[in-house]
């Protein structure tokens, strides 16, 4: 099949990115037109680059050949026929058959100039910006639906973007608890949160979806909270507020470590009251015996009294009474006798 080509149109910067090159073949003006023109040969020798498209009675018009300059010498690139790759999405895929299309584009964006490097001394602080970099992504969901805080971002600003600053003022952090007491009077009302179109949100009941909004609120504002002191108070802040509303945050090591020696501490008082309780009762007048009985446990102590109470009614075996002094037991006394054979 042969498709008639004609002149396309002159392109320009402002325009859609072209498709890629597949093919790069020399030419010269004569066999890209009827007639030689100097016209068209310095235009394209200028700089400029000349299109060359094919009219589909479907597809309508589609670019199949550029004509570009390289170092003074004429070419035709074939380019790529089908769909640009400009105009689709990321192939990022949620799951099976399922495209993700909620992908924080700008907060992405947003990232990269603000870790972009630009040369400011004799030293490029490579150690500052991994450093900037790891804080930066320690909690950085990819779309806003795998994340309640990113999926409500537009009611928890100011506080998201204040907590990136590394200084903050008055104003700042009275905006930040401003934001903290809005959440908070939201769930005393039991109010649900707008899930829009968070998935993780979905069959939740309001007191977990603020459940999980606290947890990841904290983590957060957990992962900013070194910068300054003004940045540890809101932290503490939000603590506050999120045992007010009977959400349970995860302990520090070293206070659960303190939390476990002090009841260690008090298991031990208790069972000495009880081996002390246990050796006045089963003590006499002079003491003797309650000193012996205080060094036992609670466990021994009852062991020794139910046996002693069970043992005094107990019956021993007739034969190891009746045994003789040489320890013999003769059984079946009256086995040979004539009464017990009739």
């Amino acid at each position: 099949m042969t498709f008639k080509v004609n002149w396309g149109s002159v392109w320009r910067s402002h325009e859609k990115d072209l498709q890629f090159s597949t093919m790069a073949v020399p030419c010269t003006p004569v066999s890209i037109n009827q007639r030689e023109t100097m016209c068209l040969t310095n235009y394209i020798l200028s700089g400029r680059i000349v299109l060359i498209c094919v009219d589909l009675p479907d597809e309508g018009r589609i670019y199949t050949h550029a004509l570009v300059s390289r170092n003074g010498r004429l070419y035709v690139q074939s380019l790529q026929i089908g769909r640009s790759s400009y105009e689709m999405l990321p192939s990022i895929k949620n799951g099976p058959g399922t495209a993700v299309t909620d992908y924080r584009v700008n907060a992405f964006q947003q990232l990269i100039e603000d870790s972009l490097l630009k040369p400011g001394g004799p030293t490029i602080p490579k150690g500052t910006a991994e450093k900037h970099l790891i804080e930066t992504t320690e909690y950085w969901p990819l779309n806003n639906g795998s994340s309640v805080l990113f999926a409500l971002s537009s009611r928890l600003e100011p506080l998201l973007s204040h907590m990136r600053k590394k200084i903050l003022t008055e104003c700042d952090q009275e905006e930040c608890r401003r934001v903290l007491l809005d959440i908070n009077t939201s769930f005393l009302k039991n109010e649900p949160l707008p899930s829009g179109n968070c998935k993780k949100m979905a069959g939740m009941t309001p007191k977990q979806q603020y459940s999980v909004l606290w947890a990841e609120l904290n983590k957060y504002v957990s992962t900013y909270a070194h910068h300054s002191k003004a940045h540890e108070s809101l932290l503490v802040a939000l603590q506050q507020v999120t045992q007010k509303s009977g959400t349970v945050q995860k302990e520090s090591k070293q206070s659960s470590i303190q939390k476990l020696k002090t009841a260690v501490h008090q298991m031990e008082l208790i069972e000495q009251a009880l081996a002390d309780e246990a050796g006045l009762l089963c003590g006499d007048d002079d003491g003797e015996l309650g000193e012996v009985a205080g060094k036992q446990s609670l466990l021994d102590y009852c062991s020794q009294v139910h046996h002693e109470e069970h043992y005094a009614k107990w019956r021993d075996f007739e034969g190891r009474v009746t045994m003789n002094a040489g320890g013999e037991v003769i059984l079946y006394r009256n086995l040979g006798n004539k009464a017990d054979k009739n």
